[in-house]
């Protein structure tokens, strides 16, 4: 009685700590870009076409200039061009941006 009591609390345990970000629409890169460590979330939109919105945070010290660019490939057309992304004010290394996106 008591073994399967734990057996069932443990199993429910390991349910909680494995399904912490199921089911969460943000998408998440952590590497380096050149010298710059980074740290990029992008919160899509609820619908496509939509605007998602990317955050870049730069370890150490922080790039004059960041540019985000969907890599949706199009034979006829190559990718779209980079946007700037904004220095997020009293948060240095923290840049924001949008992007339009047209299919999922």
């Amino acid at each position: 009685m008591i073994r399967s009591f734990f057996r069932t609390v443990g199993v429910g345990f390991l349910y909680l700590l494995a399904s912490a970000h199921v089911g969460s629409p943000d998408t998440w890169f952590e590497g380096n870009a050149g010298p710059y460590h980074l740290t990029v979330q992008i919160e899509t939109a609820g619908v496509v076409p939509g605007v998602a919105k990317i955050f870049v945070r730069a370890d150490g010290d922080a790039p004059d200039l960041v540019t985000i660019q969907a890599n949706k490939f199009d034979a006829t057309g190559g990718a779209p061009p980079p946007e700037p992304a904004n220095a997020v004010a009293g948060d240095p290394g923290l840049f924001e941006g949008k992007l339009w996106m047209m299919s999922g």
